[in-house]
């Protein structure tokens, strides 16, 4: 089989259980529908205009075409005699949860977040997806631990708000459930997935509030980048603009999701950006901004980041933040 169908049929499987069997596993009706068009329609799309305008020929290929669990089973076989890479392993666990094997997912899921030094939330999420899928009470648990440290990496994930919101609720912390879940409609997911996220926070007596953006209410970052640097920056990297206290250290206080190829470019840190609802950025005399370009789309600085800083002081107006630095 060529390298293409099989990351292809993996790709499928994996994009199976990233949308369609969570959402059934947690009985999420309107969201089960929803899903399962998508995850049936893309690809057949996908297949069609593939034979419309592509010149490959199936036929040459089409005995060694096997089923997926030949696949899997060949990847399992691989990896238990090569070891294989993190990202290898972590493929395998997200196949076991697309073919339903979560019982199998979660040991390889806690394998990678050894071999990444439970410090990469991507891998802390899934693992604890994995633990939820087979017992829901395991949110109470050690999936609420993953949860919560994959959140203070990476406090704007997705996935991570989503079951992080379920775990508080499971926890009976609707108020840590509202604030997450809000968070998450305020970027603006897919509609299935808002409904989703609407209908969870009427079930726990809570009406969602439209998704806010900063604007002109709090302090105005003007970010700028070294003519150097900007050389370096592309589309695909990811702008995070921080405020923390800087007599402290954890997570920030605010934080802002853009798009780095939009520098330079003026952002608004404003309550609508705070991490916890008990924050009050008006009552901090000095904060510490930072702008931070991202090259891998991870919130936490990695090698090769870009990055600025300045101090703010509280009433002191505009401030200009230049990035002109590389994490080492």
């Amino acid at each position: 089989m060529s390298l293409f169908w099989i990351f292809a049929m993996v790709l499928l499987i994996v994009a199976f259980g990233f949308t369609f069997l969570p959402l059934n596993r947690l009985k999420k009706k309107n969201g089960n529908s929803t899903m399962l068009v998508i995850v049936l329609v893309v690809p057949l799309a996908s297949i069609l205009f593939y034979q419309a305008f592509s010149n490959y020929d199936p036929k040459a290929v089409k005995s060694s075409v096997g089923s997926v669990e030949d696949m899997v089973a060949t990847l399992e076989s691989r990896l238990d005699r090569e070891g294989g890479s993190a990202e290898e392993w972590f493929m395998l666990g997200r196949s076991y949860v697309s073919m339903g094997r979560f019982e199998e997912a979660a040991p390889v899921f806690a394998r990678v977040n050894e071999m990444t030094n439970g410090e990469d939330s991507a891998v802390l999420i899934a693992y604890a997806e994995s633990l939820a899928l087979i017992d829901r009470a395991s949110l109470t648990g050690l999936g609420a631990e993953l949860l919560n440290k994959a959140l203070t990496i990476d406090p704007l994930d997705a996935r991570g708000l989503w079951w992080g919101g379920v775990s508080a609720m499971e926890r009976g912390d609707n108020e840590l459930a509202a604030q997450r879940w809000q968070e998450l409609l305020n970027q603006d997911p897919p509609e299935a997935l808002a409904n989703t996220v609407r209908e969870q926070l009427t079930r726990i007596g809570i009406q969602a509030a439209p998704p806010v953006k900063a604007v002109g209410d709090g302090i105005s970052v003007r970010i700028d980048i070294s003519g150097e640097l900007a050389k370096r920056v592309s589309p695909d990297m990811i702008l995070y603009v921080f405020a923390r206290d800087p007599g402290a250290a954890g997570p920030p206080l605010a934080v802002v999701r853009l798009a780095a190829g939009d520098v330079p470019l003026t952002v608004e840190l404003s309550q609508s950006n705070v991490m916890l609802a008990t924050t009050v950025l008006a009552e901090h005399d000095e904060l510490q901004l930072v702008a931070r370009i991202s090259r891998s789309g991870n919130p936490g600085s990695q090698p090769g980041d870009f990055f600025g800083e300045v101090l703010y002081r509280t009433g002191s107006g505009e401030v200009d933040l230049v990035i002109g630095e590389v994490v080492p």
